[in-house]
């Protein structure tokens, strides 16, 4: 739903930064890669998989330690 809003700004408040919006589009694009990517990896490796999937929510609760001011 971000990206749809997103999208050319068109859904968005006036005076947003369009370098934070870029970012938060590739942050949110980062979890539905990493399970597509690991639920071909678990074909091969159930272990790597699951090392995987727990990669997705520590690199979100990572992110939100660094914006911390």
């Amino acid at each position: 739903m971000f990206w749809y809003a997103s999208c050319g700004g068109r859904l968005l408040h006036d005076g947003y930064d369009p370098k934070i919006v870029s970012q938060l589009r590739l942050y949110s694009a980062v979890g539905p890669a990493v399970y597509v990517t690991f639920t071909l990896v678990a074909l091969a490796s159930f272990w790597l998989s699951g090392i995987g999937f727990a990669f997705v929510p520590i690199f979100y609760m990572l992110q939100g330690v660094r914006r911390t001011p």
